[in-house]
Protein backbone atom coordinates (compact mmCIF):
# COMPACT_ATOMS: atom_id res chain seq x y z
CA UNK A 1 0.00 0.00 0.00
CA UNK A 2 0.99 3.48 -1.18
CA UNK A 3 1.26 6.26 1.86
CA UNK A 4 -0.56 8.85 1.30
CA UNK A 5 0.77 12.98 1.42
CA UNK A 6 -0.47 14.89 3.79
CA UNK A 7 0.12 18.95 3.71
CA UNK A 8 0.55 20.94 6.46
CA UNK A 9 -0.29 24.95 5.98
CA UNK A 10 -0.74 27.52 7.86
CA UNK A 11 -4.23 29.16 7.84
CA UNK A 12 -6.55 31.02 9.83
CA UNK A 13 -9.57 29.65 10.84
CA UNK A 14 -12.28 31.62 12.92
CA UNK A 15 -10.38 34.39 13.19
CA UNK A 16 -7.40 32.11 15.19
CA UNK A 17 -4.42 30.94 13.48
CA UNK A 18 -4.46 26.86 12.74
CA UNK A 19 -2.43 24.81 10.58
CA UNK A 20 -4.29 23.04 8.23
CA UNK A 21 -4.11 19.07 6.82
CA UNK A 22 -5.19 18.71 3.66
CA UNK A 23 -5.16 14.87 1.83
CA UNK A 24 -7.77 12.85 0.26
CA UNK A 25 -10.08 11.10 1.95
CA UNK A 26 -8.83 7.98 3.39
CA UNK A 27 -10.47 6.10 6.65
CA UNK A 28 -6.82 5.19 7.90
CA UNK A 29 -5.62 8.69 7.76
CA UNK A 30 -9.17 10.24 9.19
CA UNK A 31 -8.66 8.16 12.10
CA UNK A 32 -5.23 9.01 12.77
CA UNK A 33 -5.84 12.45 12.58
CA UNK A 34 -8.06 12.23 15.10
CA UNK A 35 -5.62 11.19 17.65
CA UNK A 36 -3.82 14.17 17.15
CA UNK A 37 -4.36 16.02 20.64
CA UNK A 38 -6.67 19.43 19.25
CA UNK A 39 -7.41 18.06 16.06
CA UNK A 40 -10.84 19.06 14.51
CA UNK A 41 -12.86 19.10 11.25
CA UNK A 42 -13.74 22.43 9.61
CA UNK A 43 -17.33 21.88 7.88
CA UNK A 44 -16.66 25.15 6.21
CA UNK A 45 -12.97 24.96 5.33
CA UNK A 46 -13.53 21.24 4.29
CA UNK A 47 -9.63 20.41 6.30
CA UNK A 48 -8.70 18.74 9.30
CA UNK A 49 -7.32 21.37 11.64
CA UNK A 50 -4.81 21.78 15.07
CA UNK A 51 -5.24 25.23 16.78
CA UNK A 52 -1.66 27.06 16.37
CA UNK A 53 -0.95 26.89 20.15
CA UNK A 54 -1.29 23.09 20.28
CA UNK A 55 0.51 22.24 17.14
CA UNK A 56 3.87 20.38 17.58
CA UNK A 57 5.84 19.26 14.87
CA UNK A 58 7.54 16.29 16.39
CA UNK A 59 4.36 15.00 17.66
CA UNK A 60 2.26 15.00 14.67
CA UNK A 61 5.39 13.11 12.70
CA UNK A 62 5.56 10.75 14.89
CA UNK A 63 2.11 9.93 14.76
CA UNK A 64 1.31 10.43 10.87
CA UNK A 65 4.71 9.88 9.08
CA UNK A 66 4.15 5.62 9.35
CA UNK A 67 0.75 6.10 7.44
CA UNK A 68 1.62 9.30 5.32
CA UNK A 69 4.10 11.28 3.56
CA UNK A 70 4.03 15.30 5.11
CA UNK A 71 4.83 17.89 3.27
CA UNK A 72 5.37 21.03 5.91
CA UNK A 73 7.20 22.80 3.44
CA UNK A 74 4.36 25.59 3.98
CA UNK A 75 4.87 26.02 7.69
CA UNK A 76 8.53 27.73 6.96
CA UNK A 77 7.56 29.55 4.49
CA UNK A 78 7.11 33.44 4.96
CA UNK A 79 9.68 36.25 5.04
CA UNK A 80 11.05 36.94 8.13
CA UNK A 81 10.38 40.59 9.35
CA UNK A 82 13.21 42.31 10.05
CA UNK A 83 14.36 42.72 13.89
CA UNK A 84 14.19 46.39 15.18
CA UNK A 85 16.90 48.10 15.46
CA UNK A 86 19.06 46.29 12.99
CA UNK A 87 20.13 47.66 10.06
CA UNK A 88 19.65 45.90 6.74
CA UNK A 89 22.75 45.16 4.75
CA UNK A 90 23.33 47.10 1.30
CA UNK A 91 24.58 45.57 -1.57
CA UNK A 92 27.85 46.79 -2.55
CA UNK A 93 28.64 47.92 -6.17
CA UNK A 94 30.91 45.76 -7.80
CA UNK A 95 33.02 47.90 -10.56
CA UNK A 96 33.59 45.83 -13.84
CA UNK A 97 36.38 46.22 -16.06
CA UNK A 98 36.27 48.06 -19.00
CA UNK A 99 35.00 45.39 -22.00
CA UNK A 100 36.89 45.43 -25.19
CA UNK A 101 35.43 46.92 -28.14
CA UNK A 102 34.15 43.21 -29.47
CA UNK A 103 32.40 42.22 -25.62
CA UNK A 104 30.59 45.94 -25.80
CA UNK A 105 29.26 45.30 -29.49
CA UNK A 106 27.80 42.03 -28.31
CA UNK A 107 26.65 42.79 -25.03
CA UNK A 108 25.35 46.03 -26.84
CA UNK A 109 23.32 43.37 -29.67
CA UNK A 110 21.96 41.38 -26.05
CA UNK A 111 20.39 44.10 -24.41
CA UNK A 112 18.72 45.43 -27.68
CA UNK A 113 17.56 41.31 -28.31
CA UNK A 114 16.32 41.75 -25.09
CA UNK A 115 14.12 44.69 -25.21
CA UNK A 116 12.87 43.56 -28.17
CA UNK A 117 11.87 40.24 -25.37
CA UNK A 118 10.03 42.90 -23.53
CA UNK A 119 12.84 43.05 -20.74
CA UNK A 120 12.93 46.20 -21.03
CA UNK A 121 12.12 47.14 -17.28
CA UNK A 122 14.96 44.66 -16.15
CA UNK A 123 17.27 46.16 -18.63
CA UNK A 124 16.72 49.37 -17.20
CA UNK A 125 17.50 48.88 -13.65
CA UNK A 126 20.34 46.81 -14.41
CA UNK A 127 21.77 49.49 -16.75
CA UNK A 128 23.45 50.68 -13.32
CA UNK A 129 25.69 47.66 -12.79
CA UNK A 130 26.70 47.37 -17.01
CA UNK A 131 26.32 51.12 -18.24
CA UNK A 132 26.61 51.29 -21.66
CA UNK A 133 29.63 52.53 -23.26
CA UNK A 134 29.95 55.85 -25.09
CA UNK A 135 31.73 54.25 -28.03
CA UNK A 136 28.43 52.25 -28.29
CA UNK A 137 26.14 54.60 -27.67
CA UNK A 138 27.58 56.62 -30.17
CA UNK A 139 27.57 53.54 -33.53
CA UNK A 140 23.90 52.89 -32.57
Amino acid sequence: MQKQKIILTNEIHQNNPVVSFVFEKDATLINKVKTLPGARWSQSRRFWYIPKEQFTLSMVFDALQPVAYLDYSALKGGQKKPEAGKKHARKKTVMLADLSDQHQRELDGFMRWMSQQRYKNLLSENERYWPRSEQAGASD
